[in-house]
């Protein structure tokens, strides 16, 4: 969140001090409130379908029943739900002569998750109005999962009507210049899917069978294949079908990104009014430029000269290209690609100046990559964070077991190169990737605005020693305090 603060001449130095605080224990006190509504809204919802699985039960339903109990999310503390709403998504379909209990279900169980998305919205608003943005636009998401068919809510989310189905703009461009979203191939013109299906492959104007254009490819990787999705230009010489692959994978964090981030990128006005359903978020959408090597060696020998110790690397960003690289075959690592594409998203998302954290607050850059690595798909949503998942296990191990931490009034002094060049720099990502998870799920995320508030400030080059304590309204040495208690497992709810 952008702030600005009025201080008038009169005001003495503690005074501010101790109106900050209360400020900042006024904002917690809130922040708690809305997080219990939100944990009683998930709660009851969970009754009522378990209630309706009971009813199933009952009616000798056994499929429905599951998909009834299935649908209530276990949520585990110090994690973020991510829901991302897509085209394909609707409400269990019946046969019109189905019989009058399956319809009954079908009508109660739909009744219930739009009630459910009514008071997700109700509480989304609230959110907003507290300025808490990043949970309102995180409720309005959920509320979009329980709601998917909802006619004022798909417009405010990208999506536009195409005949009669839900698309994005972008899909919808595409469908209009005759081209299908193939499963397998992306999206190619719908008159050559037969033949891609049929292991050829249109490469210099005609027509190869998928190997002989393969082999073709698979030298100059500047002259490899272009592979194009709404956010991202892909160049590979590995196979088109891998190129696809890493596509999707990328376009699915790039819309996860901007739903967490949403505070980075957009102002507060724009989300109070989506909130809101007043007016979506508008953006000229960019290609995100990313080259994928068919093998390891050819993203050595590629970048060696520009990173003498890539060998040691499993994927690259460099910010001065704006390219993202990675390599294809059994030794690339997801976490990696999520951790490198988030470092290319925070660069390319806004505008920002060179030589980020050249001079203090570097940890965030590589600490929230770093958390960004604890993306775990679930089965219809995602989550984010957790004690268990990315590099907290090893934070817990070098504060709890090893003793091993840099206080944040030191860690937030340390540029690039101080971080870089420290011979602890294994530890101390693994204390980044903690602190940065610590910051964004403590207490229900009481921090997560003011850690989006503190990047934005970072990345725009009007951060400094100070930022991170003026954002959370607490000090350092109480947020040392709370990170252990954190991972300790206290804390998180």
């Amino acid at each position: 969140m952008r702030k600005a603060f009025f201080i008038t001449a009169r005001r003495s130095l503690p005074a501010l001090i101790v109106l900050g605080y209360c400020c900042a224990s006024a904002r917690a006190a809130e922040a708690d409130d809305l997080t219990a509504q939100r944990s009683k809204l998930h709660k009851s919802f969970a009754a009522t379908l378990e209630k309706l699985a009971v009813w199933c039960d009952e009616n000798r339903l056994a499929t429905q029943a599951t998909q009834t109990r299935r649908w209530a999310i276990e949520r585990e503390p110090g994690k973020t739900y991510v829901f991302l709403l897509q085209e394909s998504a609707g409400f269990p379909e019946i046969p019109d002569d189905a019989p009058a209990a399956l319809a009954k279900w079908r009508d109660d169980f739909v009744a219930a998750r739009r009630a459910q998305a009514a008071a997700l919205f109700r509480l989304a608003q609230k959110a907003a109005t507290a300025r808490r943005l990043s949970l309102a636009y995180e409720l309005v998401m959920e509320g979009a999962r329980e709601d998917p068919l909802n006619k004022k809510l798909r417009p405010l989310l990208g999506y536009k009507l195409h005949k009669g189905r839900w698309v994005t703009s972008y899909a919808a461009k595409s469908l209009d210049r005759g081209k299908v979203d193939h499963e397998k191939f992306g999206w190619i013109l719908a008159a050559r899917a037969k033949r891609y299906e049929a292991g050829e492959r249109y490469l210099g104007r005609r027509w190869r069978k998928a190997d002989d254009a393969a082999k073709i490819m698979q030298g100059d990787v500047e002259k490899g294949w272009t592979i194009e999705t709404e956010h991202y230009k892909i160049t590979t010489n590995s196979r088109w079908e891998e190129g696809v692959r890493l596509g999707r994978k990328l376009e699915r964090l790039h819309a996860i990104w901007r739903q967490v981030f949403i505070g980075y990128y957009a102002e507060p006005s724009e989300i109070e009014a989506l909130v809101r359903g007043n007016k979506p978020i508008r953006r000229r959408p960019r290609k995100h430029n990313v080259v994928c090597f068919r093998t390891r060696k050819q993203y050595n020998d590629f970048l060696r000269s520009v990173q003498p110790r890539i060998g040691i690397t499993l994927g690259i960003y460099f910010d001065a290209r704006k390219t993202a690289y990675f390599f294809a075959g059994e030794d690339q690592d997801e976490g990696t690609l999520y951790h490198e594409a988030t470092h290319q998203l925070f660069q390319e998302m806004r505008p920002v100046p060179k030589r980020i954290g050249e001079r203090n607050n570097f940890w965030i850059v590589e600490g929230i990559a770093c958390y960004m690595e604890s993306l775990t798909p679930r089965g219809g949503y995602f989550t984010l964070g957790g004690l268990k998942e990315g590099r907290v296990p090893a934070a817990r191990v070098r504060l709890l077991e090893d003793g091993f931490y840099v206080p944040l009034a030191e860690l937030v002094t340390f540029g690039r190169k101080d971080l870089q060049h420290d011979k602890r720099i294994a530890k101390l990502y693994s204390q980044s990737s903690g602190l940065a998870t610590f910051l964004m799920h403590h207490a229900g995320g009481r921090y997560r605005d003011a850690t989006v508030s503190y990047l934005e400030r970072l990345y725009t080059n009007r951060a400094d020693v100070n930022t991170l304590s003026k954002e959370t309204g607490v000090s350092y040495d109480e947020l040392d305090r709370q990170y252990r208690a954190f991972l300790q497992g206290q804390g998180e709810e």
